[in-house]
Parts: C-alpha cells; sequence; structure tokens
C-alpha cells in the first residue's frame, strides 16, 4: 500500500524579478538539498519547466498577464543552492506590467489611510500597541491636521541661510505648537500637547525619549516647550466600544514616507536616513532604486508570510517497506506564482557618529527621519528577509544591501 505525504524540510524559494524595459526577467531559485544539480531548463508560455539529475521536475506555473517566449532562455547558472536563469518575455507583459504598477499606485495613494478622517471630531482613547495599556485617556479632537512633511522643522533650518543669523532667527516661524484638542501628524508620529500623555518613564539613554511605564516601549520623544510626538508605530487609536480608529504597521507607514518624499524628487533617487533618538544613535540610510519594482514569488513565499521558513509542498510516496523512514520523491513538483509590486532599494546600518554619518545630516538631498528603536529594527528585518533567498552577489550594490519593501498583498488561490 502506498500513501502520501509531505516532506517536512524546507521548499524552494523563487523570486522573479521581471525587467520591462528590456523584455527579461531573472530567476533566482533557492534548492533544498533534497534536489541535485539541474540538468536543462525549458520555457512555454506560461510556465518554466526545470529537470534535475535527480529524476525530478520543478514546474513554475507564472501568473496571468506574465508571458515568456518559448525556448528562449538566455543564460542558467547553478551556484551551490541558489539557480540563476535570465528568460526573454513577450513584450505585451511590459506594456501590462507598466499598466498595473501605475494602477496600483494610483488605488494606494487614493486608499491611503488618513488621521485627519479617523481621529477627527470623535472620543478616542489611544494605547500602547505591545502591552495595551492605556496611554492617553477620553480625548476629542476639535482639528487634525497633516504637518508639512516628517522632517519639515530640519528642513526650515536651510530656508534662511543667505541671512545673517540674528535676522534669520527673526524671520523663522515659531514652532508649531498643538493645543490639548489638537492633533498634528505625518507618516512616522503624531505632534501633541504633552498634557495629554497621562504618564511615562524618561528613557535613562536619553532623556529626549519617553517609554511605556507597563513594557517599556519607547512611546515618543519630548518636543519643543509643551508638545510631545507619539511614534505611529507605537500605538493604536480606540474608539469608545474599543474598536479600532487607527492604526498602522511599518510596512505601510514607509511605503507612504517614500511615496510622499518621492513626489517632491523629480525623478532622483529618493535617499533618507531613519535616525533613532538614543545614545549612540543608529541610523538606517535607505535609496531607492525602482519605486514599482515587479515581483514573482511562489505563493509560500517568505514575502507573504511572517517567517522565512515553510512547509514544502512536495509530494513523497512512502512505499511498503520494511525500514518506514526510506521514502522517493516522485518525480513532479508544481509551484503557482503570483504577482507582487514592490520598492527595490539599497540600505546600510550603522550605530554612532561618524564622518560617513555626518556627510547624510550634511547632504540637503538625505531626508533625516528621526524614529523609534522598534521602527528602525523592524525595518531591517523586512528588508533582511526579503534578500535572503538572492544570490549572495545580488545582494550587494555599491557596498550597499539590496532588500524590497512589498507595495501589495495578493489574494492568494491554491490550485495544486
Amino acid at each position: 500500500m502506498t500513501e502520501r505525504d509531505k516532506f517536512n524540510g524546507s521548499m524552494c524559494e523563487v523570486i522573479v524579478e521581471v525587467l520591462p524595459n528590456i523584455n527579461m526577467c531573472n530567476m533566482f531559485i533557492s534548492l533544498p538539498q533534497e534536489l541535485s544539480s539541474y540538468q536543462t531548463v525549458s520555457v512555454s508560455k506560461s510556465e518554466c519547466t526545470l529537470h534535475f539529475s535527480c529524476g525530478t521536475e520543478l514546474f513554475l506555473k507564472l501568473p496571468r498577464g506574465v508571458c515568456l517566449i518559448p525556448d528562449a532562455v538566455i543564460s542558467v547558472k547553478q551556484d551551490e543552492n541558489i539557480l540563476t536563469a535570465r528568460l526573454q518575455m513577450d513584450e505585451r507583459t511590459s506594456v501590462i506590467s507598466a499598466l498595473s504598477g501605475d494602477i496600483l499606485n494610483d488605488m494606494l495613494t487614493c486608499e491611503e489611510a488618513s488621521p485627519a478622517l479617523s481621529l477627527a471630531d470623535t472620543q478616542l482613547w489611544a494605547q500602547c500597541k505591545q502591552c495595551k495599556s492605556e496611554v492617553i485617556g477620553k480625548v476629542k479632537f476639535r482639528r487634525v491636521l497633516p504637518l508639512p512633511s516628517v522632517d519639515w522643522d530640519q528642513a526650515s533650518e536651510g530656508w534662511f541661510c543667505h541671512l545673517h543669523e540674528t535676522d534669520g532667527q527673526k524671520l523663522k516661524p515659531q514652532a508649531l505648537l498643538p493645543a490639548k484638542d489638537e492633533c498634528f501628524f505625518t507618516e512616522l508620529f503624531f505632534l501633541l500637547h504633552s498634557d495629554l500623555v497621562e504618564s511615562f518613564m524618561e528613557d535613562e539613554q536619553s532623556g529626549n525619549s519617553i517609554l511605556c511605564p507597563r513594557c517599556r516601549l519607547p512611546l515618543g520623544a519630548k518636543g519643543n516647550q509643551s508638545s510631545l510626538k507619539l511614534w505611529t508605530h507605537s500605538v493604536n487609536w480606540l474608539g469608545e466600544c474599543g474598536t479600532v480608529h487607527y492604526k498602522r504597521n511599518v510596512n505601510e507607514m514607509l511605503l507612504s514616507l517614500l511615496h510622499n518624499i518621492d513626489k517632491d524628487n523629480f525623478g532622483v533617487n529618493c535617499r533618507l536616513v531613519l535616525q533613532t533618538q538614543t545614545a549612540p544613535r543608529q541610523h538606517l540610510y535607505l535609496v531607492t532604486m525602482n519605486t514599482n519594482q515587479k515581483l514573482l514569488v511562489s505563493e509560500d513565499s517568505c514575502f507573504l508570510s511572517n517567517t522565512a521558513v515553510h512547509k514544502s509542498g512536495y509530494c513523497y510516496e512512502v512505499k511498503n517497506d520494511p525500514v518506514p523512514e526510506k521514502r522517493v520523491c516522485t518525480r513532479e513538483i508544481k509551484m503557482n506564482l503570483v504577482s507582487l509590486y514592490a520598492v527595490k532599494l539599497m540600505y546600510e546600518v550603522k550605530e554612532g557618529e561618524d564622518e560617513q554619518t555626518g556627510s547624510w545630516v550634511d547632504d540637503a538631498n538625505v531626508h533625516i527621519i528621526p524614529c523609534s528603536v522598534p521602527m528602525l529594527q523592524e525595518v531591517r528585518t523586512l528588508l533582511e528577509t526579503s534578500n535572503c533567498y538572492l544570490p549572495d552577489n545580488m545582494k550587494v550594490v555599491d557596498n550597499l544591501s539590496v532588500g524590497f519593501i512589498i507595495k501589495n498583498s495578493p489574494v492568494l488561490s491554491c490550485n495544486r
């Protein structure tokens, strides 16, 4: 008698970069130890098949809107467990990819959640996102308004560089100080009156940072005079019945930040530095390479889950053998690929101040963004997870690491 069982090892991880400008795609496949070296690669319009010396065949089913030119395999190379292939795409795929990316960008812009719509003229309270303890008691904001940009106060320092110091100080606008019933906001923080926060602890490493008194999660930073920055990443805003009115995850916040900065860059790559207020300061330098990168990934990809370790979809046949552990791999493995759009960028992490971090601060084209330690760490984890299946020679460009921030989360269908 035979029965089907699932192998509990790691599965193939497939990442395909669609390059519409040259009608090509780069395919990177991370192979498990159970698969030996490949023999041939065959391509049809909607499928790529890899034949391995162990007798296994891996079928990669492409999503709608992606068409390959049959048998147009430009190159194939295997380096240990990473197989890299360059395939030629039908030119119609380039047009579809460009249109789909533009539509997605428009949708993200229209659907972007705004605190102005969620927090104004309603009874609210804020809770620590980690321990759920109350941070701000019942409050009703009369006005909820956006600040010019997340780094507007730093950027304004250069508005008066042509004046003498004393004259410049006279002309500078007064710091924005919200009243108790006002809330100013950016992508990364809320600017509030400090009296709204009932209790907090000061961070011993930085007198400017404040912590949740219960779990010590960084909640924000003290601002000028009576103002307070409350990190969007650290709190949830709830209504009277406990329903969530507004919350944001790091992926959404970073996409919104990149999108708004990119609008003012006139085609120049967006460059920013996430900077913590702790001592020593931590820096995460980011520069965009492609703000509309189309990727094809497997349905079980690390891009679509919180972990990078997955159960395999491979079917193994258990024969009627005296030793039950002995298994023979079936001949076919089928994987469905789905389309994602992402921001492809380069990044670098540094701790402490040095000549390089000083050059970032002095560069007018680099946006210095204050953030919490948890946010910087979570963004770093997102980027490191996204490139873990790229070959080593693709993980670094110009001495900077390569990563992706995913823009859309498709509804997956299992057709296996």
